[in-house]
């Protein structure tokens, strides 16, 4: 499952390359992208330079879908955005391992222990990450449980709803901006 905005036609390159090398290498693998980054990322063209446009589909919306996203094998994120994204928080906690690329602005992408991290449109380093994650279950099993256990301790949801309640009391609570006549 490939998600993200498609805004960085580079990242997506180099990362769906990677994957396209696994999947011809691999008859078990099929890949997902979000449909709106895939069109931005001129990813359907690519697929098929690359001959592995029959075990590439478009997914709508997958961050509405999510329940169909979290059903993948691995979640993969090609771009560095600064975005923490809920889905992704979910993916871990839910077991599913995820590949990225490095975020330095994105503090639960950690490498080894939340996601499994490549440079930013780097082709070789997305293969060895994929080909980790695909190739090594024991890897997998540590990374899945690590994972879990950071947002078991990090992203509790009793923290954040409490966290929405300060802002909304924050914001009712104040007098508004008065403007000049």
């Amino acid at each position: 499952m490939i998600c993200g905005t498609g805004l960085n036609k580079a990242a997506y390159a180099a990362a769906f390359e990677a994957l396209a090398s696994c999947v011809r290498a691999r008859k078990d693998i099929l890949l997902f992208a979000d449909a709106l980054a895939a069109r931005r990322a001129d990813l359907w063209d690519l697929a098929a330079r690359l001959g592995v446009q029959d075990r590439f589909s478009l997914v709508d919306e997958m961050d509405a879908n999510r329940e169909l996203v979290l059903r993948g094998d691995v979640l993969i994120l090609p771009e560095a955005r600064g975005e923490q994204r809920s889905l992704v928080l979910e993916a871990m906690s839910q077991g599913m391992p995820v590949v990225a690329a490095t975020d330095p602005l994105n503090s639960s992408l950690i490498d080894n222990q939340t996601a499994k991290l490549a440079r930013l449109e780097d082709q070789a380093s997305w293969t060895q990450a994929i080909s980790t994650v695909l190739g090594n279950p024991a890897f997998v099993h540590q990374l899945t449980v690590s994972a879990r256990e950071y947002i078991r301790q990090s992203h509790r949801p009793s923290r954040q709803i409490g966290c929405v309640i300060d802002a909304y009391e924050s914001a009712v609570g104040k007098a508004s901006i008065p403007f000049p006549r």
